[in-house]
């Protein structure tokens, strides 16, 4: 019986007790781990300095424990049994234990003080069962839930510890709290929460916003987070200096869904984030539609991801496994050279937490142990589910937070474990070992300690014909450190390089060193090195090669003459040289030529045409030859070569710009060419089509009257002569002349020709309606000629389909194309209508007499921005088609352009 001065208290997160008594507290600590020892030998954790009140108790507890765990088990589980009676009876010999729940002891005091040995007992009984005698970690429950919300839907924490407090957010109906604590377990609520809520409007995290997970670096808390639209979860990202004023990055969410078909092209959520040299980690669960699985992505930013291309990097668990229909909600740190996570796995009936291993946070081990946190005792408040871990470690102990769900209400929940300690894992690479280029050698890597049997890893793989054996083949190509990673059963690694050193080149050669061939021939070099000790390998593929033949070329390592004569073949391997000598003698090259009749012709006409075509022995070539000329108008376009030479009559139906044709022949089958010239004249009585620098003319038979001539087309960019005001050049100027066969100009007045029409091209590339580089729509676009020094707009017809004004002429002059600019150059005359907007009469709202670029902003009379609009396609309107995804309401806009104006107004929308 103990006096009132002793006190017990019970520390729910250690899962064991810690006397602070004022007096006998030796005899209280004796009796304490009396029982512990006597029970089984399962790890318990170190009494923490603050739990004695001085360093004596602290060092007295400490010895002891020490102790025992250096002691093989005395009593066998019958022992732990007979104990279990023994406490059993104690309850049924108390009425006033009748009603007892575990969460309940720290308030039943006095009570338990009449029996030190029964308290110690039923204590450690219920205790027990949390922690797993196999298990890597072995987890230990508070034994009630944390005292944070009286929200019936509070879950997935995300703890930190910074500033000597711990850190807390987590999500509940209304959005993500916060809260704070000094000890994990007593928690300060922020009187303000939720500090992060719902998006505002039609956006990515419109309908809610939960599963946070926080990152305190350089002073600035990083949150990434799930937003959902009412269809699809994203992952977002928000920043803060203090824990509870945030600031989300822009309007769109920073993880989107994955392509079609991808494991997460349907949801992503969950997020768990790591950060270390220069590089955030993040894992996160990624839906299908049908299947919860777990990807992998990285950032150098936090905001742009890269997703791994061995995504997911955990998948669900064999049928029959406690997560066999899927994994999400994980939860990653870095402890000991290994990523470890813990994770929410489902069976179809109960979610349960398991954890996994991974080296490089990709390719993941799960526990034989799994789940190491299970459903909590029937009747508790985590009986039927736990999920949404997220772990701490301080050294010392893991500290994991959970929801736990009793099929009614989801509440968050605290464990601890005790981290096993490595094993003196040493891990071995071999010697380092030199080797000569395109040779190999076997790498000598071993483990001694730890726990066999040991699985192996070598990084880089390049060279290497099997990174996961003990003793791979190595080939590099380079000088390589090779990094040997053994892991144990379990779990723990070790490191141990190996550099394999790849001698260089002294000198080169090339093979063959002499060559001789004929002009139609090639030959293929090859080039070895040889280093100092006389090994020789090929490095071909790694030498450029050079001739001095002008006329020659080099694919790669093969030579194609070009030219007769002896040549120099050069080859340049890292820094070294080496020469080839070739000899070119002449072979099947081609001789074609072709010739006209007449120096000059007009249209319709016909002249001589006589082409030759002989090897280079004289022998004549038969087959096709193709015809072109500057117009692609010549007649015959295809002849037939017989005995080398084909002789007949052409005709050109079109006369180029300055009258000046060339005419080409091409011998299809060895693509040998030759060219002759003539001067085409348009036929005055026949007429024809003159194109050239985007214009167009057509002559009628009888325009020219008399005078066969040339079309002469000069293009400009600048005009020397202003339009009429308020008319815009289009851009070029075309000063067109015709001169007859003695070159004297004609044409200039009217009446010299007939009617002559005059196609000018305009650019409009994107298909808007709107000259390129103007504000003038096409519609508007008049052909002006210069006349008698004015300009003098003519009767233009448009055709918008191929982008081009033509117009009938009755002389040459300078031409060009303009118009009045119909879009806005200032946001002086915006009209927004119909106004109000009727949205269930199907109308949209237009904005109009815009400038070609601006954005419209659309504010809610809250201020809130609900709608942003960038304006490009260069017209005047623009129409914002479903106006109906905003509710009914009075709405203000604001139009910026680039040039600083504005104009502002408001309007209504009524659904």
């Amino acid at each position: 019986k103990m006096d009132k001065g002793k006190i017990w208290r019970l520390i729910g997160r250690t899962g064991i007790l810690a006397c602070h008594l004022q007096q006998d507290r030796q005899e209280c600590l004796s009796y304490q781990l009396l029982i512990i020892d006597t029970i089984s030998s399962i790890p318990l954790f170190p009494f923490e300095h603050k739990f004695c009140h001085n360093e004596n108790c602290y060092q007295t507890v400490q010895s002891t424990l020490t102790q025992r765990t250096q002691r093989v088990r005395r009593v066998q589980i019958i022992s732990f049994l007979s104990l279990q009676s023994l406490v059993l009876s104690a309850f049924s010999a108390s009425s006033a234990l009748k009603n007892f729940r575990l969460h309940s002891l720290k308030n039943i005091g006095g009570l338990f003080m009449k029996c030190k040995v029964i308290l110690f007992a039923i204590i450690l009984l219920f205790f027990i069962p949390s922690i797993g005698i196999t298990g890597q970690i072995d987890w230990v429950k508070y034994p009630t839930y944390l005292d944070l919300d009286s929200d019936i839907s509070v879950s997935h924490p995300s703890v930190v510890f910074a500033g000597n407090k711990y850190h807390i957010w987590y999500t509940t109906d209304s959005g993500i709290n916060y809260a704070r604590s000094t000890d994990g377990v007593v928690w300060e609520k922020y009187p303000s929460n939720p500090v992060l809520q719902d998006g505002v409007g039609d956006v990515w995290d419109g309908e809610s916003i939960s599963q946070p997970t926080v990152l305190y670096k350089g002073g600035i808390y990083r949150m990434w987070f799930t937003g959902y639209d009412g269809n699809s979860m994203r992952i977002g990202y928000a920043t803060s200096t203090d824990g509870v004023r945030w600031n989300k990055y822009g309007t769109n969410s920073v993880l989107n869904l994955g392509v079609n078909s991808a494991f997460d092209d349907v949801g992503v959520s969950s997020p768990s984030v790591l950060y270390a040299d220069g590089l955030y980690q993040m894992w996160y669960t990624g839906y299908d539609g049908g299947n919860l699985q777990i990807g992998y992505v990285t950032s150098t930013d936090g905001v742009v991801w890269s997703k791994s291309i061995g995504n997911p990097v955990l998948k669900p668990g064999a049928a029959g496994t406690f997560d066999d229909i899927g994994v999400s909600s994980p939860s990653v740190l870095y402890a000991y050279g290994l990523y470890w996570m813990g994770y929410t796995g489902y069976d179809g009936n109960n979610m349960r937490v398991g954890y996994a291993t991974s080296i490089d946070g990709v390719v993941w081990n799960k526990s034989i142990d799994n789940p190491v946190l299970n459903l909590g005792v029937n009747g508790y408040w985590d009986d039927a589910g736990v999920s949404a871990p997220n772990i701490l470690y301080d050294g010392k102990l893991y500290r994991l937070f959970y929801t736990g769900y009793d099929g009614n209400n989801m509440r968050i929940g605290y464990a601890i474990a005790q981290v096993p300690l490595p094993n003196s894992l040493i891990a071995n690479a071999g010697q380092n070992v030199s080797i000569y280029p395109t040779s190999q050698i076997t790498l000598n890597g071993s483990a001694t300690d730890g726990t066999p049997p040991y699985t192996y890893s070598w990084t880089p793989t390049t060279g290497l014909d099997n990174p996961h054996i003990a003793n791979p083949i190595a080939s590099p190509s380079t000088t390589t450190t090779y990094a040997l990673t053994v892991t144990d059963s379990n779990g723990w690694t070790a490191q141990d390089e190996v550099v394999v050193t790849v001698s260089t080149a002294s000198t080169i050669f090339i093979q063959p060193a002499t060559d001789s061939l004929t002009a139609d021939e090639s030959v293929a070099f090859t080039c070895i090195a040889r280093d100092n000790n006389g090994n020789t390998w090929t490095v071909t593929t790694q030498t450029t090669f050079t001739t001095n033949d002008p006329a020659g070329t080099m694919t790669a390592n093969v030579y194609h003459p070009g030219k007769v004569g002896t040549w120099t073949i050069t080859a340049e391997y890292s820094g070294l040289v080496a020469t080839a000598t070739v000899k070119v003698t002449p072979g099947n090259y081609v001789n074609i030529n072709i010739t006209v009749s007449a120096t000059t012709t007009t249209t319709f006409a016909t002249f001589t045409i006589t082409i030759t075509l002989y090897d280079s022995d004289g022998n004549p070539y038969s087959g096709n030859v193709s015809l072109t000329n500057s117009t692609n108008s010549i007649i015959p376009n295809t002849v037939n070569l017989i005995s080398g030479t084909w002789t007949g009559t052409g005709t050109i139906i079109s006369s180029p710009s300055n009258g000046i044709d060339t005419i080409t022949a091409f011998y299809n089958k060895t693509g040998a060419m030759a060219t002759a010239t003539i001067m085409v004249f348009m036929n005055s009585q026949q007429g024809g089509t003159v194109t050239d620098k985007g214009v167009t003319i057509d002559f009628d038979p009888g325009d020219l009257g008399t005078a066969n001539v040339t079309v002469h087309i000069r293009t400009a960019t600048q005009i020397s002569q202003p339009l009429p005001e308020e008319i815009q050049f289009a851009g070029i100027v075309y000063n067109i002349d015709i001169r007859d066969e003695s070159g004297n100009e004609v044409g200039t007045q009217t009446g010299q020709i007939g009617t002559v029409t005059v196609h000018l091209a305009y650019p409009d590339i994107d298909n808007n309606g709107v000259v390129d580089g103007t504000q003038i729509k096409e519609k508007d676009l008049i052909i002006y000629q210069w006349e008698e020094g004015n300009w003098i707009p003519l009767d233009t017809t448009i055709i918008e389909a191929k982008n081009i004004a033509w117009a009938e002429v009755h002389h040459f002059s300078t031409f060009t194309l303009a118009g009045t600019p119909t879009i806005k150059n200032n946001l002086m005359e915006v009209i927004v209508y119909p106004n109000p907007c009727r949205v269930y009469l199907g109308q949209q709202l237009h904005f109009t007499q815009l400038t070609a670029q601006c954005t419209i902003k659309i504010f809610n009379i809250a201020g809130e921005l609900v709608k942003e609009i960038e304006h490009t396609n260069g017209t005047d309107e623009e129409v914002w088609t479903d106006p109906g995804k905003i509710a009914s309401g009075v709405y203000l806009y604001l139009i910026m352009n680039d040039h600083d104006q504005k104009a502002t107004g408001k309007f209504g929308i009524i659904k």
